[in-house]
């Protein structure tokens, strides 16, 4: 795991003036090779954080549940 995850930064770069944030539902389309692998049912969520009255921001995706628990699979 360590050599997965080791080299993000602490915490995600997101900046003082995102205030909004927005819940997405679906994969990405950056998630085109992958999508295939994921069972068609699965309800599958993102979150942006934005500034005021923009629609372009920071994004987290690929979080599902997986037996009552919420996880993330990131695109790799």
């Amino acid at each position: 795991m360590e050599k997965t995850y080791g080299s993000l930064p602490p915490s995600p770069p997101i900046k003082p003036e995102q205030t909004e944030g927005m819940v997405t539902n679906g994969l990405p389309g950056g998630y085109g090779d992958v999508a295939a692998r994921f069972r068609p049912t699965a309800d599958i969520y993102g979150v942006k954080f934005l500034k005021p009255g923009e629609t372009l921001g920071f994004a987290l995706q690929g979080f599902l549940k997986v037996d009552g628990a919420w996880v993330m699979s990131p695109k790799a």
